[in-house]
């Protein structure tokens, strides 16, 4: 147990400059100002903070703190790869989003299959994940050959069914599965690709597998999911001439504020997790179990406007289990409007009471 920290004061110290950050936690605080859709100036307070996580599931605050990723970041190119960490200074989300970062784990040598699962709360999500398998020719029917075996397997979009198919000649029959269009497995009705000795998707729902080519394959993963893809595409609003007319460059009148949501739909908490609910890991560990429960923090974020104290309430947006690194992620949020005041924001401070370890 930590010690809860004196209370903070906020005084703008001469020569200080605007917006000076005052942390009274182990943790990372950062900020940023963003423009809402009507153009309003707002505020974004961010608070990260990084547990170790040991075997038995014992979370410490760890003794060194990842930092704020300002921009999103990729496994490969930006337009070709899927979100590897998303921007944690972009604008609040409505719920908590719920990520597995790490790889599915072999307990033993010779495993040709584990089953991954996820429970943060009141969400879950599982994936069956095989070794690798390739499209073989059986007397000219396409056949799976059985998966070898592996020791990890890291569990990106990448491995899972999904992916791109531009090989028709005809432009119109390319395609792409709209929930992974960076995974394998994917072919138009018309693909002229080349199946022999073609590589099957690592990562398959357990309700779904891939039975035959072009057939089934339900795309299933525990990272963000990207900005273009769907469900997330679906909120980004009209982009049409009306909105390049009248609106160009606010954001359309029906942008959805779910587009800022990045966990598959399966992960996304309905409202906010508040700390303290049961987290379990299955098949990312080589005791193939990992469990253990959120901490609770009671935060504070005090920020002075103008020479009035405001306290824009501090939201768990992200919760991570990282399990190639046994780590937990944890990033809370505030938003505050501060249209016309920005340069008389003052200070920005954080407070933890009863810090968990």
């Amino acid at each position: 147990m930590v010690s809860s920290p004196p209370a903070l004061t906020l005084k703008r110290s001469p020569g200080s400059k605007a917006m000076e950050l005052l942390n009274d936690t182990p943790f990372v605080l950062g900020r940023a100002v963003i423009f809402d859709k009507n153009g309003a100036e707002n505020l974004i307070v961010a608070l990260k903070a990084t547990y170790s996580i040991s075997e038995d599931g014992t979370i410490t605050v760890a003794e060194k703190q990842a930092p704020m990723k300002p921009v999103d970041e990729f496994t490969g190119e930006p337009d070709a790869s899927s979100i590897e960490h998303e921007s944690e200074l972009g604008p609040t989300k409505l719920a908590t989003d719920v990520f597995l970062k790490g790889s599915a784990l072999a307990p033993r040598r010779g495993t040709t299959y584990v089953e991954v699962g996820l429970r943060v709360g009141p969400v879950r999500e599982s994936a069956a994940v095989f070794g690798n398998r390739w499209w073989l020719n059986s007397v000219g029917v396409p056949s799976i050959s059985a998966p070898e075996s592996f020791d990890a397997i890291p569990l990106t979009w990448e491995n899972a069914f999904g992916g791109t198919d531009l090989s028709p000649e005809n432009p119109n029959h390319h395609g792409h599965e709209p929930r992974n269009p960076v995974g394998r497995g994917f072919r138009v009705k018309h693909s002229s690709a080349p199946w022999e000795n073609e590589p099957l998707p690592n990562i398959e729902r357990p309700q779904a597998l891939m039975g035959s080519l072009g057939e089934g394959g339900v795309p299933v993963g525990f990272g963000p999911i990207g900005r273009n893809w769907d469900p997330r595409v679906r909120y980004v609003g009209t982009y049409d001439q009306k909105w390049i007319d009248e609106r160009s460059p606010l954001l359309p009148k029906d942008f959805d504020e779910r587009f800022h949501s990045a966990a598959p739909p399966s992960l996304l908490v309905p409202g906010f997790l508040e700390g303290g609910e049961p987290v379990e890991v299955t098949g990312c560990t080589r005791k193939g179990w990992l469990g253990f429960s959120l901490p609770r923090l009671e935060l504070e974020c005090p920020v002075l406007v103008d020479g009035t104290m405001e306290e824009p309430e501090l939201k768990l947006n992200s919760v991570t289990v990282d399990t190639d690194l046994m780590e937990l992620h944890l990033l809370w949020k505030a938003d505050l409007r501060v249209h016309g005041k920005l340069l008389r924001v003052s200070n920005i401070g954080c407070r933890a009471r009863g810090l968990d370890s």
